[in-house]
């Protein structure tokens, strides 16, 4: 009956750096060394041709500053976006082109990729270590991209909680958000009923006494039916007193579709309830889907 996989709070992610810097437009010398294979690359720089700017005005070789962030689902030998996209499904790898202004001959640029707020990985790349171990010395002119992949062995999450933080030189340089979407072959997801209850069947997980009132040190269920598609998400999480209570919060997530199955959560804090007025919210792929709320009172009654 049960077909679920508990889904790990750590994410594994992996950001590998290996990375080149190549020169394309304005004047340059040739490079000493060939680039690594475009397989084995991914993170890179390369400057692409613009008009070059007059030489009155030509920025310092540390002066970082981005033109422009793209997600995309491929990037180029030149480390240009490919395929521009807006959301990423759970297996697939997210790529980040990064448009700096010129051609920075110095500097630091750095992504930091977080699901809600917690880092999942993260990767710098030192633009004159690049310059010097991939022989390129001088470039005049053209704006410079830097590719970024985030590589991952388990399948993410669906939501739309995911950040790529890019810092200059160590300093923050802007929050990108982008976002996981269920896979094409998983089917609707959607709660079918749910109840607070004092207990469930341990067979069926039927609600056993539904109620919405609850003594003090007792346990909180909350059971019922859900239609899950594959490697999406039904979440519960406990508010006291109307605060977050991240301790209990706990993550289901389909291996496979599954249809009118039961579930059932449960809670009680580490110090017992206290007494008043408390909820649990259900969420599926991060994105409320219902809310149910509760009274405890004390243990004396």
């Amino acid at each position: 009956m049960q077909r679920f996989i508990r889904y790990a709070a750590a994410i594994l992610a992996i950001l590998l750096v290996t990375v080149f810097l190549a020169a394309c437009g304005g004047n340059q010398s040739e490079p000493t060394s060939p680039p690594p294979s475009p397989q084995a690359t991914t993170a890179a720089a390369t400057a692409s041709p613009t008009e070059p700017p007059p030489a009155t005005e030509e920025k310092a070789s540390n002066d970082l500053e981005i033109e422009d962030v793209v997600f995309t689902h491929a990037l180029g030998e030149d480390m240009t976006p490919t395929d521009t996209a807006e959301s990423f499904t759970p297996e697939q790898d997210v790529y980040v082109s990064v448009k700096l202004k010129g051609n920075p001959k110095e500097g630091v640029v750095g992504a930091v990729f977080k699901y809600h707020d917690t880092e999942i990985a993260s990767t710098e790349i030192d633009l004159a270590q690049v310059r010097d171990e991939q022989g390129v010395i001088f470039v005049i002119g053209g704006n410079t991209y830097v590719g970024f992949t985030l590589s991952h062995e388990n399948p993410f999450p669906p939501s739309d909680q995911y950040v790529a933080a890019i810092s200059l030189d160590g300093e923050p340089a802007g929050e990108y958000s982008f976002q996981v979407t269920p896979p094409e072959d998983a089917i609707a997801s959607k709660v079918l009923s749910a109840t607070l209850a004092e207990d469930v069947d341990a067979d069926t997980y039927e609600p056993y006494q539904p109620t919405d009132a609850f003594p003090a040190d007792k346990q909180v269920f909350l059971a019922g039916r859900v239609d899950l598609g594959r490697l999406s998400t039904l979440s519960a999480r406990w508010f006291i007193d109307g605060e977050l209570d991240e301790n209990g919060t706990r993550v289901i997530t389909a291996s496979e579709n599954i249809e009118d199955t039961p579930f059932y959560f449960t809670y009680l804090p580490e110090d017992n309830w206290p007494v008043g007025k408390h909820k649990v919210v259900l969420y599926i792929n991060d994105e409320p889907v219902g809310e149910y709320e509760f009274t405890i009172h004390s243990t004396e009654q």
